[in-house]
């Protein structure tokens, strides 16, 4: 028995560890998109599409796999079709019919609830997001003069109420703005760089409640 509660006891204390130790997320973008996370250990840069060219061999052996993929799905698709072929009157309900089946006003009241626990959930992990590092650089060019500086008001009207927006709903946010024309340039330069951290029960405990919110709204259809 005592065994038993020394295991018990080991394994919750290492499940609040992992839902309370942060999740880092660093992206940055400097002529190429880059994204890194990090959860116990230092920040791993996960590679995007586009951003770095591809190992031929790799993606013959990438295309290979998702090759004898589709065609294994294939086979189980025409080896279950007989099973699948039911007549209308035996067939439940499908979720298109019975949301159709509710009418357009129906419809508009189901995608507001939709959209209340989308922006609900949103809310929630936003509220315990923690953005230690905000830094943007933008140097404004163009090839007209006048244009730099009408594109240099466009750019600093957006970023600055976006960035009180971002204030506003997240627990903590350090930022730093640098936004300037040049009028000897004609390129763009930007240089931006994101790091924000989150505990894993905060996310766990938002998308537990969507999930129960939406089930509950799928019942009642």
């Amino acid at each position: 028995m005592r065994v038993f509660l020394l295991i018990l006891g080991i394994i919750i204390i290492l499940i609040l560890l992992l839902l309370f130790c942060p999740v880092a997320v660093k992206i940055s973008f400097d002529d190429e998109l880059k994204l890194s996370a990090g959860y116990f250990f230092p920040l791993i840069r996960i590679p995007l599409a586009g951003s770095e060219e591809e190992d031929p061999e790799k993606a013959r052996k990438k295309a290979e796999k998702q090759r004898k993929k589709e065609e294994k799905k294939r086979k189980k698709a025409e080896k279950n079709k007989d099973k699948a072929e039911q007549t209308e009157e035996e067939k439940k309900p499908s979720l298109f019919s019975r949301i159709k089946s509710k009418g357009f006003d129906g419809i508009i009241e189901l995608l507001k609830e939709l959209a209340g626990i989308v922006t609900s959930t949103v809310k929630k992990i936003t509220s315990h997001l923690v953005i230690y590092k905000m830094d943007l650089e933008l140097a404004i060019a163009s090839e007209d003069a006048a244009q730099t500086a009408m594109n240099y008001g466009y750019v600093c009207s957006a970023v600055f109420p976006l960035i009180s927006i971002i204030e506003q709903n997240v627990k903590k946010c350090r930022h730093r703005e640098n936004i300037y024309p040049v009028f000897t340039k004609t390129d763009t330069e930007v240089y931006f760089v994101l790091k924000f951290r989150i505990l894993p029960v905060f996310l766990l405990s938002a998308l537990l409640s969507a999930l129960f919110r939406s089930l509950k709204i799928y019942r009642e259809l």
